[in-house]
């Protein structure tokens, strides 16, 4: 395994890679969060994660797995934000060495 990462201590991380800056928006499924990367803090990116509470039925999960496969798809257009990573396996490391995990998420380009 390589060399963890860690973030300024100020954010918590998601999955090791970003810090999340801010909320950006929630919906009924979902927020999503403006991320920095840690190796580069100059790349932003939209974390879209799924509220646990609303991926408890098969069909959530089959909604969830439908949006990503979409998203993975379409992203090559110029006009779409392109899609980095997508899961069910994220995890959120909070500053007080908290953590959440088995999250759905979408990493995104950041698009102002």
């Amino acid at each position: 395994m390589g060399n963890v990462i860690k973030g300024s201590g100020d954010y918590p991380v998601f999955n090791g890679k970003y810090e999340i800056i801010s909320l950006l928006g929630s919906g009924k499924a979902a927020h999503v969060y403006l991320g920095r990367s840690i190796k580069d803090p100059s790349v932003e990116v939209a974390i879209k994660i799924f509220k646990k509470n609303k991926m408890n039925s098969v069909a959530s999960i089959s909604r969830a797995r439908s949006e990503m496969k979409i998203h993975e798809m379409i992203s090559g257009h110029e006009s779409i934000a392109k899609i980095l990573d997508f899961g069910e396996h994220g995890k959120i490391s909070k500053p007080n060495r908290e953590s959440v995990e088995e999250l759905f998420f979408i990493i995104m380009e950041y698009v102002p």
